[in-house]
């Protein structure tokens, strides 16, 4: 029977094991200057399977924003335990990059160990977008000023404030978009490549080289309904990727909307635009980019406003220096049971569901290349 793990430490060495008998072929890149909890090291590590020669290539992360990442690795895992190897076909090789944010994997932090969204740094250095102009009215109203009642409830007023003032479009837009100017604050993206994001470009180029054709697949928790699946998408209307993204997963679920109903206050959801994102930043590395279909999976937790706020009050915890205090530790596992639950039904839902995600990208990948 397949084990959920939770730890860092326990899933990357689940991963690796399973790897290993799989036969797959394994790199592994030490974080620089940074141990564990427990000094253990910590790595991106990445394993290929299938036919390296092959034309098709599935291409699958885990743990792009850290706090995320038990359910990616239980994936992934869960896979290759599965014997997904043994039933690749031979024109599509599968290559799983596990916990591209090592560091936050390890310490419960969506962050890296710079407090740079990852998934907002892929991005062609030194240009960056530009940072909203409304974004300090953002960055005041998230700046929590104690984990108390009174400073939680300023925060909620504010948020209802700007959304009434500025649409929940463009809200999503400011507060999850990213931003490139207020380092301490949320969705940073940094305003230089990090280490995580080179480490996997150059990866990926290596893995990539010569392919006819990439699938991407870049697993995160947090949006959907609880336990179920939420495909992100980012190809236009009309466009091959989309068309190939609904053929592969199902139009039923690529189409339907299952965000709005956890943002209660509000009633709807709008997707913002973000930027630097790992998976479009792959595509367009990618040998025939027009040829890629890559796709964000979210694994549904619980309501947005929940996951903001625990959110914010992990990030006051960070900025403070009070991570290893008894209250900063508490609120860090809280936030990190927000987006990782321990509930074993959530989780066998999470890996039940992944493995139709990556057979339905392997049979697609595989028929594009047929025809």
């Amino acid at each position: 029977m397949f084990v959920f793990k939770d730890a860092y430490r326990d899933c990357r060495n689940a991963f690796l094991t399973a790897a290993q008998a799989a036969g797959a072929d394994i790199a592994s890149y030490r974080l620089p200057g940074h141990d564990g909890p427990d000094g253990e090291g910590l790595f991106i590590d990445s394993a290929l399977f299938g036919a390296s020669h092959a034309p098709g290539l599935l291409h699958i992360t885990s743990g792009t924003h850290g706090v995320e990442g038990p359910a990616g690795s239980n994936a992934q895992t869960r896979w290759i335990t599965a014997g997904g190897a043994s039933r690749l076909p031979d024109n599509t090789a599968v290559a799983m990059v596990h916990a591209v944010n090592p560091w936050g994997f390890a310490y419960l932090s969506r962050t890296n160990e710079n407090n740079v969204d990852l998934n907002r740094n892929f991005l062609p250095f030194p240009d960056i977008p530009p940072t909203p102009e409304v974004y300090g009215d953002y960055y005041n109203a998230f700046r929590l000023e104690a984990l108390d009642e009174a400073s939680m409830a300023k925060v909620k007023r504010a948020f209802g404030e700007l959304r009434e003032r500025d649409g929940m479009a463009k809200f999503m837009n400011v507060a999850s978009g990213g931003q490139y100017t207020h380092q301490d604050g949320m969705n940073y993206g940094g305003v230089e490549e990090q280490w995580q994001t080179k480490t996997v470009r150059s990866n990926f180029d290596r893995l990539a080289k010569g392919r006819k054709a990439v699938g991407i697949i870049d697993y995160h928790t947090g949006f959907g309904d609880y336990g179920d699946h939420v495909f992100l998408k980012f190809d236009p209307e009309g466009s091959e990727a989309l068309q190939r993204t609904r053929d592969w997963y199902g139009a039923d679920i690529i189409d339907r909307k299952t965000i709005g109903s956890h943002n209660e206050e509000s009633g709807d959801f709008s997707q913002p635009t973000y930027a630097g994102l790992l998976s479009m930043d792959l595509v367009s590395r990618a040998p025939n980019p027009g040829s890629c279909t890559a796709v964000v999976i979210e694994f549904g937790t619980y309501p947005l406003m929940d996951l903001a706020m625990h959110g914010i009050r992990e990030n006051w915890v960070r900025r403070e220096g009070a991570a290893d205090t008894p209250e900063g530790r508490q609120v860090i596992e809280d936030n990190f049971r927000m987006m990782s639950p321990s509930d074993a039904d959530w989780q066998n839902k999470v890996t039940s569901l992944s493995q139709s995600h990556i057979e339905n990208a392997i049979n697609g990948l595989s028929a594009q290349l047929y025809e």
